[in-house]
């Protein structure tokens, strides 16, 4: 397929001579869940460009993103503010060229596998005029790499292979204790990381956890043992730098609305009180699902009454506070309090 080209003089300095042009990624290293500004300097005014991004993953798929921009009236390029005119997107994208990144191959998935050991690579180049494909003679105007990281400094990866258990622990720097989270994935199968690495560069404790596909663990999802997941709970809960106060979290779970917030709860369960078990709070959340209701309703709606419990001398059951565990980001959270509930047990929730 030809290029189709529509260029534009180059800018010329005070000298005479082409102006340099410079590309810059801010901040150049970050995590992977951080936004990063992608600016372009030293264009001629109205000159029109291709920005493309690629990457190429562990198992050797490469991915790749274009977008056409024209400069503004002082030869720069901000994706934070200027709209993108074709390419894979259209429009103000701050972050298009990382998001709209797709394989050169058909039904491949772009999955970190070494989280811990190096990052993703991003290679962004600007081209003068228009390019629907780039080859080897098409030499870029400027370029630069970014580097995308999954795991932040002082983070500790621990396998795990304790009992049944098969995972990885991800641990932020500190002694700790911090918020517990179990990190699990769906029908793919296998140990993916990459979510629980950003997980505890946040200041999260997280067990990615695998439960199938995985070393010595059932090669196919037969059936599912209860059981193994309450191993890896009690195992979190003995760590001393992890502190669980919700069930799990996980993408293979079901998710139940949250009204007014425009996210999903991914898992929600009472937080355990003193002397509480785990198989409790199991056998109360599937209750819970077999009725129909889900463990908290986050956000509005009716939360389940907690199990009965000791009244107070006012003839009231003492509090029980509710906790929602999010997936990516971890920004928010959710607790309804049984103290707003009365004594039906219908109450609201509130967002934070």
């Amino acid at each position: 397929m030809a290029a189709y080209l529509l260029r534009a003089p180059p800018r010329q300095s005070g000298a005479g001579r082409p102006a340099m042009v410079e590309l810059s990624v801010t901040p150049l290293s970050s995590l992977a869940d951080r936004l990063v500004r992608v600016h372009v300097r030293g264009l001629a005014p109205s000159q029109l460009v291709t920005l493309l991004a690629s990457l190429t993953d562990e198992r050797g798929v490469r991915f790749q993103a274009r977008a056409f921009y024209r400069a503004d009236g002082n030869g720069e390029v901000d994706a934070e503010r200027h709209a993108a005119l074709g390419g894979d997107f259209t429009g103000v994208w701050p972050m298009g060229l990382f998001w709209f990144l797709r394989p050169n191959t058909l039904f491949q998935r772009l999955v970190k596998r070494d989280v811990a050991g190096s990052p993703f690579r991003v290679h962004l180049e600007v081209f003068d005029a228009l390019h629907l494909v780039t080859g080897p003679e098409d030499q870029p105007l400027a370029a630069c790499i970014s580097e995308r990281w999954y795991v932040g400094p002082g983070v500790q990866r621990v396998p795990v292979r304790e009992g049944r258990v098969r995972g990885a622990l991800f641990l932020p720097p500190g002694p700790g204790p911090f918020p517990g989270v179990i990190d699990m994935f769906g029908g793919a199968g296998g140990l993916i990381e990459f979510r629980a690495g950003l997980l505890a560069s946040r200041g999260f404790a997280v067990l990615a956890l695998a439960f199938f596909a995985y070393d010595d663990l059932p090669r196919v999802l037969a059936e599912l043992d209860l059981e193994y997941f309450e191993e890896a709970a009690d195992l979190l809960l003995r760590h001393p730098k992890g502190r669980l106060t919700a069930t799990t979290t996980a993408s293979s779970l079901p998710s139940w609305p949250r009204r007014g917030c425009g996210r999903t709860a991914t898992a929600c369960s009472p937080t355990p009180g003193p002397g509480t078990s785990l198989s409790r709070l199991a056998h109360r959340s599937a209750a819970s699902q077999a009725s129909g209701a889900a463990p908290c309703q986050c956000c509005g709606g009716a939360s389940p009454s907690p199990m009965p419990g000791p009244r107070s001398n006012r003839g009231r059951r003492p509090s029980a506070s509710w906790s929602c565990t999010w997936a990516l980001p971890p920004a928010a959270s959710c607790d309804g309090d049984e103290e707003s509930m009365g004594d039906k047990g219908a109450g609201r929730s509130r967002c934070q």
